[in-house]
């Protein structure tokens, strides 16, 4: 009995979590996001692209990954930060949740950051939608 009351508790407390970062069209809200640290030198972040990201992004994280309307490449770094931490903590992405976790459950902070700090140079920001909503 213990273990289905843990169970509901944290069913609720993941539901409660996620409840908050929704607007009204289900699009999760970022504002006011940290100016993120200079991404660590001695990491790799292409190979980490390359591992983590090309299949689905293509090369140049233009790829439109089963239709979604936007690419990776050019986001503001901090966005892509919070939004590869929202997927690691099952608290952000849709439909694709699940398939991107698997993709960055590992990567350590400094590696989400280095990584990150790749993409957002990657490409230009007139393809990417509003960065406050998502």
């Amino acid at each position: 009995m213990k273990v289905y009351i843990g169970l509901i508790a944290g069913a609720l407390l993941v539901g409660l979590s996620m409840s908050g970062c929704s607007n009204n069209d289900g699009r999760t809200e970022f504002k006011n996001l940290s100016k993120a640290p200079a991404a660590d030198p001695s990491i790799d972040a292409r190979a980490l692209f390359v591992d983590k990201c090309m299949k689905c992004h293509g090369d140049k994280g233009t790829t439109h990954p089963l239709a979604e309307p936007f690419v990776i490449a050019g986001q503001p770094k901090e966005l892509l930060i919070a939004k590869i931490e929202g997927y690691q903590a099952l608290t952000f992405g849709g439909r694709l949740r699940g398939q991107m976790a698997t993709s960055v459950q590992l990567l350590t902070p400094e590696e989400v950051n280095a990584v990150a700090d790749y993409v957002s140079k990657l490409g230009t920001k007139t393809a990417v939608p509003s960065q406050d909503k998502w």
